[in-house]
C-alpha cells in the first residue's frame, strides 16, 4: 500500500484537537496521535482517506457508524469521543488513545502463550462484541489487527463498521476484497446479508489464530483460494497446528466456524461462557491481570502458566484414568507430551494405554474365535440334519400328505403325481447315482387345506434300485441340456452420453486424509511436513508417495516409513496409522575374541539373537526398555560368558567377552 502523506501533521482540528504524529494507516483511514487541548488528554484521530471522502454516501455512512459506536459504553470497546465532517475537509473520528499493542503484534512479541491463557483473551473480546450486538451493531471486520491489548490490561475492540463501507464485492486498488478474506464468513463471500452470525465466525478464526500463535485456519496462495476453502469449510483441526490445545477448545472453534450460520453459537456471550467453562479459575488469572503481567514480565508469566497447566493436566489425567475414559486420557497425554516431551506422568499413562490396547485386541480376537466356532457348529448341525434321509423322511411324513405311489421307469412319465404341498422354490438340481439330473419343479397353485396351511418344506426323495420305488415328490427325469451362453455386446459410450468409467484415468489430484495417533505425531509426505495428528484433504497425484510419521516429542517412539500408492480415482482416500505401543528397537553388539566366536550364538533373556560381532536388533515393547542377561554360547552349547545389561528403545550397547 502506498504511503499516505502526513498533510495534517501540526494542524489543529476544530480548534481543539492538535495532530502530533501519525500512528499508522489502513485501507480506508489514517490514524494520528493527537492531544485534546481542552481536556488535556491524548487522543487518537482517525481521518478518512481522500478517495473515500469524495463519495457523499461514504461520508454519510461513516457518520452513522461514528454516531452508533459513540453511544457504546463498555470496557471492552474502544471509546469514541467526537466526530466531525467539515466542508472541504476529510471526515475524522476522535477516539480514546490506548498505549499497547494489537493482538497480532502482542502474539508476535510475547507468544506463544498456553492455550487457556490465549482463550481467556478471546473470551473478553467476545464480551465486548456482545455489547455491540445488543446495541444493534455488527463489527463486520473482526481480526487480530482490530483488537487492542492495553498495557493496563484492558482488551478492546476497535474499527467498528468501517470495512463494510465499500461493500464486500468491491475491490481496492490492489485487487483484494475490503477487509480480511481469511476471517470472512461464507455468507459474506456469497454476498448474503451480514448479521451477528458473521461476527461469530470471525470470532472463531481469531480464537484459532490466538491459540496457534499466528496460524490462520484458512490459507492459500491467493485471496480467491482462501475464500474457496472458506466456502468448502476446509480447515485443519486446531490441535494439528498446536498439539497443546485440548479437545474442548477445538470443539468451540468448530461450532463458531460452522458452514451454516444457524449451526453456530447464537451470541458472542455464549462463546465467552463456553470458553470460561473449560478454563479452571486457578489455572489462568483474569484477563486484565494476565495481560498486565505479560507486559511486565513475559518470561516469568509464561513459565508460571506452563507449570500451572502441567499440574492441572496431571490431575485431569488421574481423573480420566479413574473413569477409564480412554479418549480423554489420550487427549491429555498428547497435551502433556507437547508441553514436555520427557513428561514422566504422560509416558506412564501412554504405556498403560498401550497395554490396555493390547489386552483389548486379545479379548476381541478370542471373542471372534468363539463366535466363529459357534457359527461353524450351528451350520454343521443344520447341514447334518438336512442331509440325513431317515430324519428327513420322518419329518416329511409329518408334514406332507402321502402321494400316490408310482413305479420308476426309464420311460418318460406322462402324468406325474401331485404333491400335496406348496413348494415355493425355484428348480433344484440334484445328482443321483446314475449321473442323471433330478429336477424338482415347483407346483402351480396351492393344494393344501386353507384352514390348515402347511409350512413349505424341502421335498424328500427316496430311491432304490428295485422297481416300485416310492417317492413323495414329483420328479421329472431328463438330462439337462448345456446352457447356451449369450454373448453380451460390449458397452460403448457415444458422444453426449453421461456414462462414467469406474476409474478415472486422467485424475490430476486425489484428496487424501491421513490420521495418526497420538495427535502429537508429525506427518511427512514426500519429505514435506503436512501437520500433526492428521493431514486432512491434502491433494496428491495418483501414484506412489513416501509417507513418514514421527513423534517429535518422543525419542523412544518408532517411526513409520512406507510407500503410499494413490489410485487414480475421484473418491477421497483415508489412511489411518498409529505409533501407540510402537518403540524403536534397541541395538546390541557382542564382541567375542578368539576362535570360539565361530558358531557362537548370543542370547538375551533366553531368546537367541544371532551370532556375535554383529549389530543385533532387539524389539522393545516397553518405553522404559528391558533389563536381562546376555549369554554367549559356543557351537558346542558351552557358555562362553554372561553379562547383565539394560537396553533402551533406540539405544545402543556394546559388550566384550
Amino acid at each position: 500500500m502506498r504511503d499516505v502523506p502526513s498533510r495534517a501533521d501540526g494542524r489543529v482540528l476544530l480548534g481543539r484537537y492538535e495532530v502530533l504524529r501519525r500512528l499508522g494507516h489502513g485501507g480506508m483511514s489514517v490514524v494520528y496521535l493527537g492531544e485534546d487541548r481542552v481536556l488535556k488528554r491524548a487522543v487518537a484521530i482517525k481521518v478518512m482517506l481522500p478517495a473515500l471522502a469524495e463519495d457523499r454516501n461514504a461520508r454519510l455512512r461513516f457518520q452513522r457508524e461514528a454516531e452508533a459506536v459513540a453511544g457504546l459504553r463498555h470496557p471492552g470497546i474502544l471509546q469514541v469521543f467526537d466526530y466531525a465532517a467539515p466542508e472541504n475537509e476529510d471526515p475524522f473520528i476522535v477516539m480514546e488513545y490506548v498505549d499497547g499493542l494489537t493482538l497480532k503484534r502482542f502474539l508476535d512479541r510475547y507468544g506463544p502463550i498456553v492455550p487457556e491463557a490465549a482463550a481467556r483473551i478471546v473470551s473478553d473480546m467476545a464480551r465486548g462484541l456482545q455489547a455491540a450486538h445488543e446495541a444493534g451493531i455488527v463489527h463486520r471486520d473482526l481480526k487480530p489487527e482490530n483488537v487492542m491489548l492495553a498495557r493496563d490490561g484492558r482488551i478492546l475492540l476497535m474499527d467498528f463498521g468501517i470495512a463494510h463501507i465499500m461493500g464486500v464485492t468491491k475491490l481496492t486498488l490492489t485487487g483484494a476484497l475490503v477487509g480480511s478474506p481469511a476471517h470472512m464468513a461464507p455468507e459474506v463471500i456469497e454476498g448474503a446479508d451480514i448479521g451477528p452470525a458473521s461476527d461469530i465466525f470471525a470470532l472463531g478464526t481469531v480464537l484459532y489464530y490466538t491459540l496457534t500463535n499466528g496460524e490462520l485456519p484458512f490459507q492459500g496462495r491467493t485471496p480467491h483460494e482462501v475464500m474457496k476453502r472458506i466456502l468448502e469449510g476446509d480447515f485443519p483441526d486446531v490441535r494439528h497446528a498446536e498439539p497443546l490445545v485440548g479437545q474442548e477448545l477445538s470443539a468451540i472453534i468448530q461450532n463458531c466456524m460452522a458452514r451454516n450460520p444457524a449451526d453456530r453459537y447464537p451470541t458472542p456471550a455464549t462463546v465467552a461462557d463456553q470458553i470460561d467453562r473449560v478454563i479452571p479459575p486457578d489455572l489462568v488469572p483474569k484477563s486484565r491481570l494476565l495481560v498486565r503481567n505479560m507486559y511486565q514480565a513475559p518470561e516469568a508469566m509464561t513459565e508460571e502458566l506452563r507449570e500451572n497447566l502441567g499440574v492441572h493436566l496431571e490431575n485431569e489425567l488421574s481423573e480420566a484414568q479413574l473413569h477409564r475414559d480412554r479418549a480423554r486420557q489420550l487427549d491429555i497425554i498428547n497435551r502433556l507430551l507437547a508441553l514436555d516431551p520427557k513428561h514422566e506422568v504422560a509416558r506412564e499413562g501412554l504405556e498403560l494405554l498401550s497395554k490396555h490396547n493390547s489386552m483389548l485386541r486379545w479379548v476381541r480376537l478370542v471373542a471372534s474365535a468363539i463366535l466363529l466356532t459357534l457359527v461353524v457348529f450351528v451350520g454343521f448341525r443344520h447341514f447334518s440334519s438336512s442331509s440325513n434321509p431317515s430324519d428327513s423322511t420322518e419329518n416329511a411324513a409329518n408334514v406332507v400328505e402321502p402321494a400316490p405311489t408310482i413305479e420308476t421307469d426309464p420311460a418318460p412319465i406322462a402324468k406325474p403325481p401331485v404333491v400335496a404341498a406348496v413348494i415355493k422354490t425355484t428348480n433344484v438340481r440334484i445328482a443321483d447315482e446314475s449321473n442323471n439330473d433330478v429336477i424338482l419343479e415347483p407346483l402351480k397353485g396351492p393344494v393344501s387345506d386353507p384352514a390348515n396351511p402347511i409350512k413349505p418344506t424341502p421335498p424328500i426323495i427316496t430311491k432304490s434300485s428295485d422297481k416300485g420305488t416310492k417317492q413323495t415328490a414329483r420328479i421329472v427325469r431328463r438330462r439337462i441340456p448345456k446352457r447356451s451362453i449369450k454373448k453380451v455386446p460390449k458397452r460403448t459410450t457415444t458422444v453426449g452420453t453421461t456414462a462414467k468409467p469406474a476409474i478415472v484415468k486422467n485424475v490430476e489430484e486425489v484428496p487424501v486424509t491421513i490420521r495418526v495417533q497420538p495427535l502429537a505425531a508429525q506427518i511427512f509426505v514426500d519429505g514435506s511436513p503436512r501437520g500433526y495428528g492428521a493431514a486432512v484433504g491434502i491433494k496428491l497425484k495418483p501414484g506412489r508417495h513416501k509417507l513418514r510419521i514421527v513423534h517429535p516429542h518422543c525419542i523412544e517412539c518408532a517411526e513409520i516409513n512406507r510407500t503410499l500408492t494413490i489410485p487414480a480415482s475421484e473418491k477421497a482416500v483415508e489412511i489411518k496409522e498409529s505409533l501407540l505401543g510402537k518403540f524403536k528397537p534397541a541395538r546390541l553388539k557382542v564382541r567375542v575374541k578368539g576362535d570360539i566366536k565361530e558358531g557362537s550364538t548370543v542370547y538375551f533373556k533366553g531368546k537367541p539373537l544371532g551370532p556375535p560381532n554383529r549389530d543385533l536388533r532387539i524389539k522393545m515393547t516397553d518405553r522404559n526398555g528391558a533389563t536381562g542377561q546376555v549369554i554367549v554360547m559356543s557351537a558346542g552349547q558351552v557358555v562362553v560368558g554372561k553379562q547383565q545389561v539394560e537396553l533402551r528403545p533406540g539405544g545402543r550397547k556394546t559388550l566384550d567377552f
